[in-house]
């Protein structure tokens, strides 16, 4: 009887334990449950973004080259065979001479200046190329900014100050462009424009080519408004990044355009003409 009633309590000793162990493992399982870790992640290689580091403003890069206008020709030969200088024309006029005409008819044994090489005087971009359009026949237009050119050139050259714009004379026909993209440039902004006129054929450059100073752009000719073979040579500041697909006048086939955009360029001061022998001259 007594060895009866031990094993009941002992039954019920280890029923009352395994209650507290499951009640326990129930307890312990809510608990890990709540404190269970973030399933882990295998990283990649992806970078975190991050603030990027401002960069400096580029120096626009400075010529350290000027070249003379015909192949092979020095400054004191350029002197030596001016036919016609530069005479500054009256504001709003088409008279005096608006650039410099080089020609000989013999010069170091060398017979007529038909044909010689043209070469860039400075390095730019081509804004213009005409072909046979009076009165520069054949011609080129090239651009180069103002801060591209050394302050030491700047002084010696005394670029004009920036002017008011006129109205050409009533006498010249220029007939207005509604969608002239010249009268929107910024005039602040300013550039140097050199034009090579009377060209023997037409460029076979395009608007926008970068040019090297030094680079032949075409061979002297005759073309144009022009008797006898020579180089017109203009110099103008006015506001960068202009572009004259055409410019034509005193042509009974010029358009409203063609001489819209003649007398933008020539006579409306917002392109300031000066001598090119100024540009030549600097050392």
């Amino acid at each position: 009887m007594k060895r009866k009633y031990l094993v009941l309590v002992m039954l019920f000793f280890f029923s009352a334990c395994s209650g507290q162990i499951n009640n326990q493992k129930i307890e312990d399982s809510k608990s890990t449950a709540i404190i269970s870790p973030i399933p882990f992640v295998k990283s990649t290689n992806t970078p975190f973004p991050s603030t990027p580091t401002p960069q400096a403003t580029s120096t626009p890069l400075l010529l350290n080259t000027l070249c003379m206008p015909i192949d092979k020709f020095d400054l004191n030969d350029l002197k030596a065979i001016i036919t016609q200088p530069f005479k500054m024309p009256r504001l709003g006029f088409e008279d005096g001479h608006v650039g410099i005409d080089f020609s000989f008819y013999r010069y170091k044994g060398i017979i007529g200046i038909e044909g010689l090489p043209i070469d860039a005087v400075l390095t730019g971009q081509v804004i213009s190329v005409l072909s046979n359009q009076y009165p520069y026949g054949n011609a080129l237009i090239i651009e180069t900014p103002i801060d591209k050119i050394p302050q030491d050139w700047l002084i010696q050259l005394q670029p004009p100050a920036l002017s008011p714009t006129v109205t050409p004379n009533s006498k010249l026909n220029c007939p207005i462009v509604n969608s002239d993209k010249n009268l929107s440039l910024d005039p602040t902004n300013r550039s140097l424009y050199v034009l090579y006129a009377h060209m023997k054929q037409s460029s076979s450059l395009k608007i926008g080519d970068q040019v090297e100073c030094g680079q032949q752009i075409g061979l002297v000719g005759n073309s144009g408004d022009s008797t006898d073979p020579h180089l017109h040579l203009e110099t103008r500041i006015g506001p960068s990044g202009a572009i004259f697909q055409n410019m034509e006048h005193y042509d009974n086939r010029a358009t409203n355009e063609e001489m819209h955009n003649y007398c933008i360029w020539r006579v409306t001061n917002l392109f300031e003409l000066f001598d090119p022998m100024k540009l030549l001259n600097i050392k």
